[in-house]
């Protein structure tokens, strides 16, 4: 009886739902969905290049060849690192880090996606954003937060 508890149990939480993310760990080197371009520009000055959207809403801005801001309104709707640049999450895990560390930290993702060679881990926040890590031979290559729009 006590045995087919504890299967039971080992069982159902292998199987437990992945845990939505907490708005406190969304954020990629200190910007986070909805901050605003006044507190972008207080941290990292002024861009290299911006470009504006065909929308007339949206702007997006490159700090560099591997930092991505896009703001509608003002606000950042799209955080993107590509590039070992020293730009991680509050959790610290970022571009350059084995994989293994993001289901270490993070859990199980909410989604596992294959595109050509590389993995495509999706978690969901807690709000309308989700924070995804793309997984090239074990490494991490690239950590994007987005906003469900």
């Amino acid at each position: 009886m006590i045995a087919a508890l504890l299967i039971l149990a080992a069982t159902l939480e292998c199987g437990a739902a992945p845990k939505v993310l907490d708005v406190d760990r969304a954020a990629l080197g200190g910007i986070a969905i909805g901050s605003e371009v006044d507190y972008v520009r207080s941290i990292y000055g002024e861009p290299d290049k911006i470009l504006a959207g065909l929308d007339g809403r949206s702007v997006e801005w490159y700090y560099g060849d591997t930092f991505q801001i896009r703001f509608v309104e003002g606000r950042a709707v799209f955080v993107c690192s590509s590039g070992n640049n020293g730009l991680n999450t509050p959790d610290n895990v970022g571009v350059g880090m084995k994989s293994r560390l993001v289901k270490k930290v993070f859990g199980r993702p909410h989604e596992k996606l294959k595109f050509e060679q590389r993995q495509v881990y999706v978690y969901e926040g807690a709000g309308a954003w989700q924070m995804i890590f793309v997984i090239n031979d074990d490494w991490i290559t690239e950590i994007r937060l987005t906003a469900n729009e």
